[in-house]
Order: C-alpha cells, then sequence, then structure tokens
C-alpha cells in the first residue's frame, strides 16, 4: 500500500482526485496520505457472490474517470462490477505477483483469459512477471505491458570514485520475506557463496525478523547476527537483521 500511496502523493491533486477500495481487512496507509481520500473497506467474505454488486454501488457513488485493479485478488470482482456501470469505464489491471505458493487452479486460468477481454489496460512491473502471467494466467503477451517498478537512486548505487571497498558481499532483501518471495532461495545463494569461500550476507528489515526466524527455519539467538544452518548446503550462512 505505501507504494499507493507514493503515487497518489505524487500526482497534481488539481488534476486527480482518488478513492480506495479495500476488499479485505483495513486500510493501513492513512496516517501516510498527504491529501485527503476518500477509503472504502469492504470485509467481503471469500467468494461473497453479492461482492460485485456491492463494488457496483461504490463505483456509482464515486463516478470515477477510470478505475485500477491492483493485483489478480482485485480484478475478477471489479471486472464484472463494471460491467453494470453506464457509460462503460476503463479499467486497467496491474500485475504484483501472487499471494500464494500454491498452483494456480485450472479456473483462475479460464476466469483471466475471459476478464482480459474487457480490460483496457494490463501491466506488471517486470518482464519476468511478464511471463509468468502469460505462462501460469494464459494471457496475451501482446496485452502486457511493463512499467518498470522505479529505484531509489540516492539509497541504492554504484561505488562511488575513491569509496572505500569492501571485500564483504552484502545482498540486500528489498522486498517481503514472505514464503511466496522464495526468499529460501536467496538464503540457498549465500550458502553458495560462503561455501566456496566468499565472505558474504543477507541484509533485511528489521520488521522481518520473525518471519525469517520462522520461514526459514532460523535458530532463535538473541542480537542482530543470526547464524543459520542451511541444510542442503550442510554449512552456515549469515542473515544479518538491519
Amino acid at each position: 500500500e505505501l507504494a499507493l500511496c507514493r503515487v497518489i502523493n505524487g500526482l497534481d491533486t488539481n488534476r486527480f482526485k482518488h478513492s480506495i477500495i479495500c476488499l479485505k481487512g483495513a486500510s493501513k496507509i492513512d496516517e501516510y496520505l498527504d491529501v485527503d481520500v476518500d477509503i472504502y473497506c469492504m470485509d467481503a467474505k471469500p467468494n461473497e457472490i453479492n461482492l460485485p454488486h456491492r463494488l457496483y454501488r461504490i463505483i456509482k457513488k464515486i463516478r470515477p474517470s477510470l478505475i485500477h485493479a491492483r493485483n489478480w485478488s482485485a480484478w475478477p470482482e471489479v471486472a464484472v462490477a463494471r460491467l453494470f456501470y453506464n457509460p462503460r469505464l476503463p479499467l486497467v489491471f496491474s500485475f504484483h505477483g501472487f499471494d500464494s505458493v500454491q498452483k494456480v487452479p485450472l479456473r483462475r486460468k479460464l476466469i483471466s483469459v475471459g476478464i482480459s477481454l474487457i480490460t483496457n489496460q494490463i501491466f506488471t512491473v517486470a518482464n519476468v512477471s511478464k511471463q509468468i502471467m502469460v505462462k501460469t494466467l494464459g494471457l496475451n503477451k501482446s496485452r502486457i505491458s511493463i512499467i518498470p517498478n522505479g529505484t531509489n537512486t540516492d539509497k541504492f548505487f554504484p561505488d562511488k570514485p575513491g569509496q572505500q571497498k569492501t571485500s564483504k558481499l552484502i545482498i540486500g532483501s528489498v522486498g517481503s520475506l514472505t514464503p511466496v518471495k522464495n526468499h529460501v532461495l536467496l538464503v540457498q545463494a549465500c550458502s553458495d557463496l560462503v561455501q566456496n569461500g566468499v565472505d558474504a550476507e543477507v541484509s533485511a528489515s528489521e520488521v522481518c525478523y520473525d518471519v525469517i526466524v520462522r520461514d526459514l527455519g532460523l535458530p532463535q539467538r538473541s542480537g542482530l547476527e543470526v547464524l543459520a544452518n542451511w541444510r542442503r548446503a550442510k554449512m552456515q550462512a549469515r542473515v544479518l537483521i538491519l
């Protein structure tokens, strides 16, 4: 949601007005918004049949110029709700990855192909996720555009001339460390590097500490540096919690 918040705060308030609909749970970005934004929390139940109608009523109230469905979980119901609204509004769908590591059911693939035909614009943030959409959801690659994720070059930049170099290789994890992000693979890569004599470590945010311990099976240790036994590599990889 913070990425959405940055987009809203960065656009001209004289030209753009935003409304946010949260299908499940409550919004967590209210305090980060610099402008007045209407936020609707649906508290939707799993497979709620009446959800498209409820969404239609909010769309009718807001009367937007464009609808953006962020990620797959919001796409089908929004696409159906939009069909009842006249005049037909442009619908944009953005794909940011799956919420689960489970195999995508055939039902979801068929639904994706169907609602893609009534969606005006589809985009994702990287070429690899575009390939996932084509292979996993069965979407036509010619329909999918790419808007790359931005990088803060004030924080992430190559070594400057004359800057003291270090022999240590630090692998920074920018994304969340939930299982679907496959952080285990990153730790395995770090393990392989250390096993081959490279002084390497993985860095992540402190808020992810509990997730690392739970999902990667790290031992419960105090302090910022955690030693993790990686069973496949049969060696120790260091995970640094910033």
